[in-house]
């Protein structure tokens, strides 16, 4: 089985951590998804929801999202509309409040652990540091 190739870009410290090849987006989770959108335009295929799970705008600080790693011609027209209606459904609900300390963590681990739960679903074998289970606990 190939190995995934993929590009991961998060505003999530531990997510960097974790995973050393994510691209760090600087700011708030709308910070995230313009960088994404950008992308989707370049060509790049979102490989998982902007929703993944089912958070709402507000309760997300810590965002993740996979792409593909290559830019196609055309690109993918199901992305450009996934990511340009998160886009509108996020900036509806007004920017999510930065959190207290007391919780940062724990938002950081929920974003992480649904990129993990993601990944393994579009790779089963990879991103699974040998001898852990969840690479964000």
């Amino acid at each position: 089985m190939r190995p995934l190739t993929v590009r991961i870009l998060t505003n999530n410290p531990l997510v960097r951590l974790q995973y050393p090849g994510a691209e760090w987006v600087e700011g708030p989770p709308e910070n995230v998804l313009t960088a994404v959108r950008d992308s989707v335009h370049e060509g790049h295929s979102l490989l998982l929801h902007p929703s993944l799970g089912n958070l709402r705008p507000r309760q997300a600080y810590y965002r993740s999202f996979v792409i593909s790693a290559r830019a196609e011609v055309g690109g993918a027209p199901a992305s450009i509309f996934l990511i340009e209606d998160a886009l509108e459904v996020f900036r509806g609900s007004g920017p999510p409040p930065s959190p207290p300390e007391r919780v940062t963590a724990d938002l950081q681990a929920i974003d992480c652990d649904l990129l993990t739960t993601g990944l393994r679903r579009l790779h089963p074998s990879h991103y699974i540091p040998e001898g852990r289970t969840n690479p964000c606990a």
